[in-house]
């Protein structure tokens, strides 16, 4: 009995390696395992819909895989077989035009594909690169920004080396992905440092490789990593628009995250106080009873997480943002409390020292300066490399709260103003330092962003 012609290049490609379907779903479910990637689901049902052309082009992580394992893109082996080369007819020979003319296009089509296939990046450049992401996620929460965004630089360029020798879609989905995580995280340690111009520069580039790769939660992270920037740079109104545009995308903590940003910069608009609770609310909802997963917090971590430690310093800052000293006071006492609680290679020294800024600050706003006094001292004694942007308006605001007291002429608020100055003029904001290079140093096959400078060794 003569088999009927394959409907699909995905059915050709099974015959062509003498795979059944059930074979064929268990090197695919090998390779998702390889890959590492999460959210992986193939029915022989749905396989059978794929191999028959009875379905749309799809997305997801299934077509990842796909296209990892055979090597094509997911649009060619849901397409039809005639669509990989013109058909020859068989009931008449070719002419000799003809021949001279078939042999040439094939030729033509042995060499590009000898050159596609030698611009495959192998598999384990592309997981070394991802470990290497998450190392320095996870390391953010203790590793001085200086040391962080040197490593940031190396990993950046060692993505932009591999999508200069691969044209795979997989490939470089893979590798936009990692580009569009190492350029937020640098964007966000460039912030730290006080170097505003070159944050944005960076989150925007992480923002086109996030569009580039179709990642949504990515997507979600850098917008949330854009809008930080732009309410702690006095521009609550941009802040607002981008983290908006980025609840779009979000799930998980980026959700939680984006509503503690947007309750943030309604604290620093006109008439902002009741939408900034309600956003407020909305983050602690989500914290609560989002039962939904994002890829980034959940498999990476580190920077890309944001635990309830977090969430209480931001309603700490809320608070204080809106004058409520009591209720300030009472979220960054949790939030130092939940710091002591979480595991020590997890515990990022900005939460603490941020918290007992916040708290002293909240103590201020109270009329208490001794209380104030105590939760500040132990900020006091961060060492200089790590006195980043953040900290540095925090203790700005406590200034500002102090120099408005009504106790502002006391000794110990003449004394806590002196200190605030010395911490401040030692601060990284007033550290020289270069700004990081935002283009990439290697042609990529998409447009990047377009600033580039340099960056001198620390």
């Amino acid at each position: 009995m003569v088999e009927p012609d394959p409907a699909t290049v995905l059915e050709l490609e099974l015959r062509r390696r003498h795979w059944s379907r059930e074979h064929a779903l268990a090197e695919m479910a090998r390779t998702a395992r390889e890959m590492g990637v999460r959210g992986y689901t193939l029915s022989l049902r749905q396989l059978d819909r794929w191999l028959s052309a009875q379905v749309h082009i799809p997305r997801g992580p299934a077509c990842q895989v796909a296209e990892r394992l055979f090597g094509l893109s997911i649009e060619t082996l849901l397409g039809p077989v005639a669509s990989l080369a013109p058909a020859t007819a068989v009931d008449e020979p070719p002419t000799e035009a003809t021949a001279t003319l078939t042999l040439r296009a094939a030729a033509q089509a042995r060499r590009h594909a000898r050159a596609a296939a030698a611009s495959v990046v192998d598999a384990v450049s592309v997981e070394a690169l991802h470990l290497e992401v998450r190392r320095l996620a996870r390391g953010y929460a203790s590793t001085a920004p200086q040391t962080l965004l040197a490593d940031l630089v190396d990993t950046r360029d060692g993505a932009y080396q591999l999508l200069r020798l691969t044209r795979r879609p997989s490939d470089l989905a893979e590798l936009y992905l990692i580009a569009g995580q190492v350029c937020g995280l640098a964007a966000t340690t460039s912030w730290d440092l006080g170097d505003t111009a070159a944050a944005d520069d960076l989150a925007a580039a992480a923002w086109t490789y996030a569009q580039l790769c179709n990642h949504a939660t990515l997507r979600a992270w850098v917008r949330s990593v854009q809008a930080t920037i732009a309410f702690w740079s006095h521009r609550p109104a941009e802040g607002l628009r981008v983290a908006e545009d980025g609840l779009r995308y979000a799930a998980g903590a980026s959700e939680v995250r984006l509503h503690a940003i947007t309750a943030r910069a309604w604290t620093m608009l006109p008439r902002g106080s009741d939408r900034a609770l309600a956003a407020l609310r909305r983050a602690f909802d989500a914290r609560e009873h989002s039962r939904d997963t994002d890829e980034l917090a959940d498999s990476t971590g580190g920077e890309f997480a944001f635990p309830p430690a977090r969430l209480a310093l931001c309603a700490g800052a809320v608070h204080l943002g809106l004058g409520n000293g009591a209720q300030a006071a009472r979220h960054s006492a949790e939030a130092l409390h939940l710091y002591r609680q979480t595991p020590a290679p997890q515990r990022r020294w900005a939460v603490h020292h941020g918290a007992l800024i916040d708290l002293a600050t909240a103590r201020a706003q109270q009329g208490d300066l001794d209380g104030a006094c105590d939760a500040l001292e132990p900020a006091l004694q961060l060492e200089p490399a790590r006195r980043t942007a953040r900290l540095t308006g925090r203790l700005q605001t406590f200034g500002r709260v102090v120099a408005d007291s009504p106790h502002r002429h006391a000794r110990l608020s003449q004394q806590l103003t002196g200190a605030v100055k010395d911490w401040i003029a030692s601060a990284l904001i007033n550290a020289p330092i270069a700004a990081l290079a935002t283009a990439p140093t290697t042609p990529a096959p998409a447009p990047g962003p377009s600033r580039a400078s340099t960056l001198d060794p620390w």
